[in-house]
């Protein structure tokens, strides 16, 4: 067994990444006092049975390139109102606490989730594909390859089990 350095300057805590499919919201362009500009959403990923799929909201920083571009590109869109789809992929999820300023929860804490946007897989908007990743470009294998946009609800779908040789 291996021991760590005691020189170590930081450390790296690695989680899964978080896949699925969810609508677009609030697509705005930041610009901190401090640090580089970037591109935020918020994203609406759906759970559970198609039918009556509950929703999950997380507040993302667009860190992907082509994501930014995508996300960039359809704000007009999302400022206008229309339903933009897409097929996700998230990383360095976490809870973030903020107190409620006024309401009916006027100083109770609360929780926002954060996570970073670092892929797209493809993305409708009023359910019209406008981008798909290139399938080739991808090292994930066959099995994971892209779900047609047109049915976006059933676009995660776990894997077949495989059949018993006879």
């Amino acid at each position: 067994m291996t021991l760590p350095s005691p020189n170590v300057d930081f450390y790296n805590l690695q989680t899964a990444n978080i896949r699925g499919v969810g609508q677009v919201k609030q697509v705005r362009s930041v610009t901190p006092r401090r640090g580089k500009p970037f591109t935020a959403c918020t994203l609406v990923a759906l759970l559970g049975p198609s039918k009556q799929p509950r929703h999950r909201y997380f507040d993302c920083e667009v860190t992907g390139q082509v994501a930014a571009q995508e996300i960039l590109k359809c704000k007009e869109a999302c400022d206008a109102g229309r339903k933009i789809m897409i097929k996700f992929e998230l990383s360095a999820a976490e809870l973030n606490p903020f107190t409620y300023r006024n309401g009916d929860r006027k100083d109770e804490v609360g929780f926002t989730e954060k996570a970073s946007l670092a892929a797209i897989d493809w993305l409708t908007i009023d359910d019209e594909l406008k981008y798909q990743a290139d399938v080739n470009a991808n090292s994930k294998d066959a099995a994971d390859e892209l779900a047609p946009a047109a049915s976006a609800t059933n676009a995660i779908v776990s894997p077949e089990p495989i059949a018993a040789a006879s």
